[in-house]
């Protein structure tokens, strides 16, 4: 594939208590949105409970946004 240095920036507002959650396609292939958010796991869980659901690698990265 062709390496880029140029960077995407997107900006958004966030509610409180609002979740961020970065992962690799092993855990989106077995989980929707709905399914990561709902249960307010850590990443950790997130890839412990699907380890054995799926046999591509899962990375995933759990932020809990605060605001002012």
């Amino acid at each position: 594939g062709v390496i880029s240095r140029e960077v995407d920036v997107t900006s958004v507002n966030v509610k409180k208590g609002a979740r961020l959650v970065v992962a690799s396609d092993g855990l989106w292939d077995i989980m929707s949105n709905a399914d990561v958010f709902v249960n307010h796991e850590s990443a950790q869980q997130l890839v412990d409970r699907r380890r054995t659901a799926v046999e591509d690698n899962i990375t995933a990265i759990v932020v809990d946004l605060k605001t002012k």
